[in-house]
Formats: structure tokens, C-alpha cells, sequence
């Protein structure tokens, strides 16, 4: 399967409970790019990270993977194909950070587990982790723990067509380990093909790293494009009605935000 678009969303609108979540919803995730999900609380971004990724299934439109409807594969297939980093991740029996890790590995053979589990933990800074008890560990720590546990649910030599999705992967991070994920992110999706789909609150970060930026405010996407285009005072004041202003990055010239006192 090698599509340059692996989802494209087409008119999707999510109601709950008779709240409209999302509202015609339209566009597409770059194959071996970062797609990131920005806006205000409430905006809908976790509702639309779980229409995407096959957990809600909206009342209008559909999303569509590798050309067909997403909500036509098993979940198994799904397993192979995409996998799910949510916003909480409780678990509150006594599992090893190792045993939680190889849970993204349910679908695959003992063989490829252990090709892989050592690379993933390695990569995912869960090395001094892994005989300690998951409930046990800070917040970051978990977050450490289930980015490994999505990595393994999907890892082979050639991820093109592959989507992971990720709801605020860095919200526990300290700033070592923010950085750390999201270069491990980019270097997936430039050496593996990798495609991202993430939300994130720090606009900065979302600057430097991500591709493709989807700003929804009101339900509905706003602005979509590279960071220069999203990014902006006007923008960021409108949908976020914080004042703040933008200055450029001095190594990549990307929009950084600075609060205004």
C-alpha cells in the first residue's frame, strides 16, 4: 500500500449526546509527514484523533485508508496498520514497564517481538525502566512507556503507510525528553516513512517539528498549512484570544510565540 494521502477525511462531522464535536471536517495526512492538531480546549481535537484513528465513527462523512473506508477493516488489519497513544493511559495492575511495552505487540509473532522490543526500548529511553512497575512511574515516565508500546505495535524496517496517532505524547515530558520524542518522530517519518498524526498544546514545538499544522477552533478546522501559515498573531489572537506576538526562529526561522506581560 503506497498512497501519497494513507487518510483523507472526508466531510466528517461527530455529534454526542445531540453536542455537534466535529462539523465537516475535511483534509488529508501526508505520507512520512507530522501532522499536528492545534486549538483552544473544547476545540475537539481528542474527539477527532478517535474518528481518525477508527474509535468513533462520526454521522456524517468517513475516513478513508489506503482507499478504502476506514471503518471497513478489522481490527486486527487496523493493528498492522495504525496505532494509538491516548491522553491516559491508566493501568492499575501490578504490569512491568516491559510487559506493558510488549502489549503493543499482541498481533504480532514471538519472532518479531524480539527482533525488535530491544530497539524500541532503547530508542524510547525505557532501558532503566523496564523491571519497574508501570503504576509506579511518574507521568512522563508512563508516556515514555506507552510511546514504546505504540512503536512496537508498528515497527518494521519500512513503516510507509503506517500512521501513528498521538494525543499530547510530550504534555508530562521534562524538556530532555520532549525534544528526544519528537526528533525520534521526525527521524521515523524521514528514514521509515512513518506517518504522524499528533496533538499538541505547545506551539513552539509544533513550529519546529511538525509539517503539516490543522488548527480547529468552534468545532471545525479554521486554518491548515505549514507552520508560517498557521501560525500567526492574528490567527493565535482570533481562535486562542491570547495576545502574544511571533518572532522567528534563529536556526529555522519558523514562528516562535512570546506572551505579551
Amino acid at each position: 500500500m503506497d498512497y501519497q494521502f494513507p487518510l483523507i477525511v472526508e466531510n466528517v462531522t461527530l455529534t454526542l449526546s445531540g453536542k455537534t464535536l466535529l462539523n465537516n471536517i475535511n483534509f488529508a495526512l501526508p505520507k512520512g509527514k507530522i501532522t499536528a492538531l492545534i486549538g483552544p480546549n473544547g476545540a475537539g481535537k481528542s474527539s477527532l484523533i478517535k474518528v481518525l484513528s477508527g474509535y468513533l465513527k462520526p454521522q456524517k462523512g468517513q475516513c478513508v485508508f489506503h482507499a478504502k473506508p476506514l471503518l471497513d477493516f478489522s481490527t486486527l488489519e487496523l493493528a498492522k496498520w495504525r496505532a494509538v497513544m491516548r491522553q491516559n493511559n491508566q493501568i492499575n495492575f501490578a504490569f512491568s514497564v516491559e510487559e506493558v511495552i510488549r502489549m503493543g505487540a499482541y498481533h504480532r509473532c514471538k519472532k518479531e517481538i524480539a527482533i525488535h522490543l530491544e530497539e524500541v526500548i532503547k530508542l524510547t529511553d525505557c532501558e532503566s525502566l523496564r523491571r519497574k512497575f508501570y503504576h509506579q512511574l511518574s507521568g512522563g515516565e508512563q508516556q515514555r512507556t506507552q510511546l514504546a508500546r505504540v512503536l512496537l505495535q508498528l515497527w518494521s524496517e519500512n513503516m510507509s503507510g503506517k500512521i501513528l496517532f498521538l494525543d499530547e505524547p510530550t504534555s508530562a515530558l521534562d524538556l530532555y525528553h520532549q525534544q528526544h520524542c519528537l526528533r525520534l518522530l521526525t527521524a521515523l517519518c524521514r528514514e521509515k516513512n512513518l506517518t504522524v498524526c499528533t496533538v499538541l498544546h505547545d506551539l513552539n514545538l509544533v513550529s519546529l517539528y511538525a509539517d503539516q499544522l490543522i488548527l480547529l477552533a468552534q468545532n471545525k478546522v479554521q486554518v491548515k498549512g505549514n507552520a508560517n501559515e498557521v501560525i500567526t498573531e492574528n490567527n493565535i489572537h482570533q481562535w486562542y484570544n491570547a495576545e502574544i506576538i511571533t518572532l522567528p526562529h534563529l536556526m529555522t526561522k519558523t514562528p516562535q510565540l512570546l506572551f505579551k506581560k
